[in-house]
């Protein structure tokens, strides 16, 4: 059900809010890989991610690697997939497919400045 994560995220930012991030961030790896098995785009979740860890970053609190690889690792299989979608132009228009290419580089990127 592709309507699962939307409140599993919800709960991910109230204890965002609140300083969680532990919890934070292992609900939004289960809503990540829920929506990445489903092929549902997971653009804004990565971006979701690069926030989040800047954020820690900036309050001071610890970034695990354990928690970044897992987002890096669905980042490299999307950009993969969309790549695929771009060269095949089977699905979707060239266009969209092309600028959710581009937002997922400029995610990978920030991801990995962090």
């Amino acid at each position: 059900n592709h309507e699962v994560p939307h409140p599993i995220v919800f709960r991910g930012a109230l204890f965002a809010d609140v300083g969680r991030f532990d919890r934070c961030v292992d609900l939004w790896l289960h809503a990540l890989n829920l929506r990445y098995t489903h092929n549902v785009s997971v653009r804004k979740d990565l971006l979701r991610f690069a926030q989040v860890f800047a954020q820690m970053i900036h309050i001071g609190e610890e970034v695990q690697f354990n928690k970044i690889y897992p987002v890096l690792d669905i980042t490299l299989a999307e950009l993969k997939r969309n790549s695929k979608l771009l060269n095949s132009s089977a699905e979707g228009s060239p266009d969209c497919v092309l600028e959710e290419l581009e937002d997922d580089i400029y995610t990978t990127l920030y991801l990995l400045v962090i």
